[in-house]
């Protein structure tokens, strides 16, 4: 079961943007993965475990639920333009 867990989650996640931690973090939850081992997995009800569990089974594998922030771009500064301006002319010469 934890190899079909992580089939599953592993093109949904993510690694955090400053590498910092071992987790990866997945747009997956437990409830849509217990849906899709159903469904498309062909896992039965009886040999399912309940969301709960599917949930901490994800946590051991090293998934965590969380929304990562994308990774911020340097703010530009009011002299950029002046800055490529200069520097077309440059070029040009």
């Amino acid at each position: 079961m934890d190899a079909d867990i992580c089939c599953l989650a592993e093109p949904a996640s993510q690694t955090g943007p400053t590498f910092q931690t071992l987790f990866k973090y997945t747009r997956l939850t437990a409830k849509a993965t217990h849906k899709v081992l159903r469904t498309e997995q062909g896992w039965t009800d009886n040999d399912l475990p309940c969301v709960r569990a599917i949930s901490n089974i994800l946590n051991r594998l090293g998934y965590r639920l969380r929304r990562v922030q994308k990774s911020k771009s340097i703010k530009k500064i009011e002299k950029t333009d002046d800055i490529f301006d200069n520097l077309t002319e440059a070029n040009r010469e």
